[in-house]
């Protein structure tokens, strides 16, 4: 799931004409150098999962709970003009970091998931502190994404269902109620003719 959230990253950056590329993380290789510029997304080891009741409304599969992906983007930026001070650097990554939260929440929106961001902040990379100035900016930003846990069958199969037969809800019952604060509300349910 984190890497399709990347691709649909990567598409929303490049459609407010953003240059940074989206990759799936962790990087393997350190980071020796500011020159290339990116965000990077991955599982955040550090804070893992948590579980929490359903949000979604019922329906087949039925879903039982909700898993809370931990989950973390790295952006690595740089300041394009030449002696680029560090203030700079940073302007540029918080420039990114807003794009990338918009775009985090549409996806969610569209997914009909939620997106609740849990902390950010500037980091230096071991990798990259040796020189006397920084050349270029690096902020994480951890967040959940939450995923729908349904009861499936291993081959990813939903639960049997049956098809109500024409004529066979013979009746219809309406009831209405006065609710809290005044207005009304009305139900429609469903009878089999019976008493």
């Amino acid at each position: 799931m984190i890497h399709e959230i990347g691709v649909q990253l990567q598409a929303a950056l490049q459609a407010k004409g953003c240059p940074f590329v989206v990759i799936d993380g962790p990087e393997r290789r350190p980071t020796t150098t500011f020159a290339r510029e990116r965000v990077v997304i991955e599982r955040d080891m550090s804070a893992g999962d948590t579980f929490a009741a359903t949000h979604l409304p019922g329906k087949n599969p039925v879903t039982r709970l909700t898993r809370l992906i931990g989950c973390k983007i790295t952006i690595y930026a740089r300041a394009p003009s030449k002696g680029a001070l560090e203030f700079e650097h940073f302007r540029r990554a918080e420039q990114v970091l807003d794009v990338v939260l918009i775009a985090l929440y549409g996806i969610a929106k569209g997914r009909q998931n939620q997106v609740a961001f849990t902390s950010g902040k500037f980091v230096e990379p071991p990798d990259l502190t040796e020189g006397e100035t920084m050349g270029g900016a690096v902020y994480e930003l951890h967040f959940t994404f939450d995923r729908g846990v349904a009861d499936r069958t291993w081959a990813g199969a939903a639960q049997p269902t049956a098809n109500v037969a024409s004529g066979t809800i013979q009746s219809t019952t309406n009831v209405s109620g006065i609710v809290e604060g005044g207005g009304s509300e009305s139900e429609t349910a469903c009878g089999n003719g019976g008493t």
